[in-house]
C-alpha cells in the first residue's frame, strides 16, 4: 500500500497536510485549541491502529462480538 501526502506551511506553525482528497491541519503550538498538534495528531494514528489492531484479533480471529472499542492515550513531552 503506497500513501501519498504533501504538507504545506502556512505561515506561523500552521501546517496543513494533504492526504488524498482530505486537508488535515495542525498547528503548533495548539492556538486556542484550534488544531491539533503534530504529536497529538501521531498519538492518534497510534491509537486508531491499537483499536483497529483489536478489532481484527477479537473478532476476526477469535470470533469475539464487539459492540465497541476504545482506546485511550496518554503522552508526556520532556
Amino acid at each position: 500500500m503506497r500513501t501519498d501526502l504533501s504538507a504545506v506551511h502556512r505561515g506561523n506553525m500552521r501546517v496543513d497536510v494533504h492526504v488524498r482528497d482530505q486537508v488535515l491541519p495542525m498547528d503548533y503550538p495548539a492556538q486556542s485549541c484550534t488544531y491539533p498538534t503534530p504529536l497529538e495528531v501521531q498519538i492518534s494514528s497510534l491509537a486508531a491502529c491499537a483499536a483497529n489492531t483489536l478489532h481484527l484479533v477479537l473478532s476476526k480471529k477469535m470470533g469475539v462480538q464487539l459492540d465497541s472499542i476504545e482506546v485511550d492515550a496518554k503522552a508526556e513531552r520532556s
